[in-house]
This record gives C-alpha cells, sequence and structure tokens, in this order.
C-alpha cells in the first residue's frame, strides 16, 4: 500500500502576465521559459512535503507547480506520510526553529529515531519514483532526513527552508543540531530569507528566495510567477541541471524576476 499522496496539479496559464508587464518584457519571458523548458526536458522537478491541505507551503506550491507545467515543465508533487509521533517531532522542530519553545519536548536520540524510521519507509517508496535525471525539492523539516536516499538514487537534492529567523537563539540552535546531519549530501539548501541560514552549512551550496512574505498579494499568480523564475535559477545556479552555456539564460531569468517581485509589491 502505498504511503504517498499523488497531488493532481493543473498547468496554469502564462498568458495572464501579459497585462502586467510591458510587451517586450512579456515576449523575453514567453521565449525564456522556452528555452528553460528545453534544458530541464527529460527531467521530472519533483516537489516533496507533508501535506496537500492548509499552510503557506501548499498555497506556494500549486500555482508554482502550475505554471511551471503550463511552461512545459514536468513538475509533480508527491506528500509523505506519518505517525502521530513524527508530526510532534516535525512541529517542535518548526517551532524550533522560528525561535519558540513550543511543546517544550526534546530532540534527543529517541526523536532521532521515530524520525528516521518514518521516513526510511518513505524513501523507500520515493527511491522508485525518482530517476538520476529528475530534480527532487525536499520541503521543510519533514522532508530533510530524505536527502540521502534521494542522493543516492543520483538525481539532485534541494533542501528547501521556508521557516527561520532573523536572530537565533537556543531553540533555533537545537534544530539546526537535529537537523544538520541530515543534510550532509544535499546539492542546494534554498532558504526564503539570507538571514535564516544556519551556522556550518556551506555558503557555495546556498540559496535565497527572498520574498516578501509580508506583502498582502502573496497569494496573486504574478508572485509565484516570479518565485517560480526564481527556483528555476536556483535549481541552474546548484550545478547539477544546467550547463555553463546556460549563465546568459539565468542571468536574463533572474532579471526577468526581479522585475515581477518588484510590480508585486508596487
Amino acid at each position: 500500500m502505498t504511503r504517498f499522496e499523488h497531488v493532481q496539479v493543473e498547468a496554469m496559464d502564462l498568458h495572464r502576465f501579459e497585462s502586467v508587464i510591458s510587451s517586450a518584457q512579456y515576449s523575453e519571458l514567453l521565449a525564456l521559459i522556452q528555452r528553460a523548458a528545453g534544458r530541464l526536458r527529460g527531467r521530472v522537478i519533483w516537489n516533496v512535503n507533508s501535506t496537500a491541505k492548509g499552510g503557506g507551503v501548499v498555497e506556494l506550491l500549486r500555482p508554482l507547480l502550475g505554471y511551471s507545467r503550463g511552461g512545459g515543465v514536468d513538475a509533480r508533487w508527491v506528500v509523505i506520510s506519518g505517525d502521530s509521533d513524527f508530526f510532534v517531532i516535525t512541529k517542535r522542530l518548526h517551532n524550533h526553529l522560528h525561535g519558540i519553545d513550543g511543546d517544550g519536548g526534546p530532540l534527543s536520540a529517541d526523536e532521532h529515531a521515530s524520525y528516521e524510521r518514518t521516513l526510511a519507509a518513505n524513501a523507500v517508496e520515493l527511491a522508485r519514483l525518482v530517476r538520476p535525471s529528475d530534480v527532487v525539492i525536499l520541503h521543510d523539516p519533514q522532508t530533510a532526513g530524505l536527502v540521502g536516499a534521494v542522493h543516492a538514487t543520483g538525481a539532485t537534492v534541494i533542501w528547501r527552508c521556508h521557516v527561520g529567523l532573523d536572530h537565533d537563539n537556543v531553540r533555533a540552535h537545537e534544530a539546526w543540531d537535529f537537523l544538520a546531519p541530515y543534510l550532509r549530501t544535499v546539492d542546494a539548501c534554498v532558504f526564503s530569507r539570507s538571514a535564516y541560514m544556519w551556522e556550518g552549512l556551506s555558503p557555495e551550496k546556498v540559496q535565497y528566495a527572498e520574498a516578501d512574505t509580508a506583502c498582502p498579494e502573496h497569494r496573486v499568480g504574478l508572485l509565484e510567477a516570479a518565485d517560480q523564475l526564481e527556483l528555476v535559477l536556483e535549481l541552474g545556479q546548484s550545478g547539477a541541471l544546467l550547463d555553463a552555456g546556460a549563465h546568459d539564460l539565468l542571468v536574463q531569468l533572474e532579471a526577468v524576476g526581479q522585475e515581477l517581485v518588484q510590480r508585486r509589491v508596487e
């Protein structure tokens, strides 16, 4: 019996952006997306998280994957499963990454064992799906323990951390210490803000998706399109997806993404 939920996401029409950027930018955007889709042809971009309902990550993934699919990228979404103990531990990690006590429980060897036991079962199924040419984006603490299994398939593995705090504290360090061993073989880590980067991570493996999450329009498609372009850039810069000849494409994608980000907050 499968432990995964495969979330169906319909392709979204990129032409909706024709009315919010200049005609020249729109033409450039279509051309760039076509070229990027060509670079990614034959690869599946897997997004892995722990829920398909509720929360900011879900709000991000639906349009992110929708526009990716609308641009010709084979982007897919699977949801892992776990028991109540697993989600108590990952909620504790989530709270600690925000610097708060949460339930005040420990992150000891027992918690490591429970966390790893749950993810080991999910890893078996994930390994059956993933090919060496694929890219797997693991979201938040619930999935960090899958990095090693994905790396073993030969795929590119990226861990995307959506939570953090501007000024770290003891609780945040406890979460970092728990999760860091699972990230040793990751190809790249992506944080929402540069302030969220942990001590001890290799700077060359870290990318940032600086997002104005205070902006009330963050749910609209324009922001999600900018995030999608930024993510393509981050994947390319990880060094495992696109060859050196894609440098100019990535620079242009970044410029278009920044323009979209600017427009979303005006």
